[in-house]
């Protein structure tokens, strides 16, 4: 891991090039201070860096409330060891819950990392996380933009089968076919992927997408979604179909 940080230095200027970003998982081994500051020294080393640009504190689930993590993470931002502090799958009420604890520390949860895509976007808990974030100056990062798949070109039947997303929810192809074929329609209007569209209704709603590439092909594919933007007219007829 050092090696590839050091690899990705241009002319010195790591910073202006590289944002490092980590997890804490909290557990049942790690429930204290000291296992806190124990998982994170050992990133530290791990990644070669006296300082965490963004630490992350994991899922909602924790074996204490959620307040001392983020007490634990802003003492790390004090000692120097972490830059900036995230959330993870963190709802309207836990990202205020957070924000409370940092703001009382002289700190600010600077984003939180949570599903957000075109199959989810009807849920009133999921609309309530976004306006609760953009009320308090806290930039989502949406992971899983192009819904594992499922709003992309190269779905297929076999795909979709085989799809943890599907497995989970029982949902049918049929189900998403309204979708689909609207996310479709704009591709070929603009000349673009469908996975090109998903991305950029992500970033439509001031999200920034975290995409999962597998290839130099897929990297390309969403970079480009970067440069352009689709009309406030196709963004709610996305969302009147999500």
């Amino acid at each position: 891991m050092k090696k590839w940080y050091e690899d990705t230095k241009l002319d010195g200027k790591t910073e202006a090039n590289v944002v490092i970003a980590t997890k804490f998982l909290p557990t049942l081994w790690r429930w204290t201070k000291a296992s806190f500051y124990k998982s994170l020294r050992g990133s530290l080393d791990r990644l070669g860096v006296n300082c965490i640009d963004l630490y992350f504190i994991h899922t909602p689930i924790h074996p204490l409330p959620l307040e001392y993590f983020i007490q634990w993470a802003c003492d790390a931002v004090d000692d120097g060891l972490i830059k900036h502090i995230g959330i993870s799958n963190c709802d309207a009420d836990l990202t205020l819950r957070a924000a409370t604890v940092a703001k009382k520390n002289g700190k600010r949860i600077a984003c939180n990392q949570i599903m957000l895509n075109l199959l989810v976007w009807k849920s009133v808990k999921h609309q309530e996380t976004v306006r609760t974030c953009h009320e308090l100056g806290i930039q989502i990062v949406a992971y899983s933009p192009i819904g594992q798949g499922l709003l992309t070109d190269s779905l297929t039947e076999d795909k979709f089968a085989g799809i943890r997303a599907v497995k989970m929810t029982g949902v049918k192809l049929l189900d998403i076919h309204p979708l689909r074929a609207k996310i479709q329609a704009i591709s070929e209007t603009r000349d673009c992927t469908m996975a090109q569209v998903a991305i950029n209704w992500v970033r439509g709603h001031g999200a920034v997408p975290l995409v999962g590439c597998r290839s130099v092909e897929q990297v390309e594919d969403a970079a480009k979604s970067a440069s352009w933007d689709l009309s406030k007219e196709e963004v709610e007829e996305l969302d009147s179909l999500s």
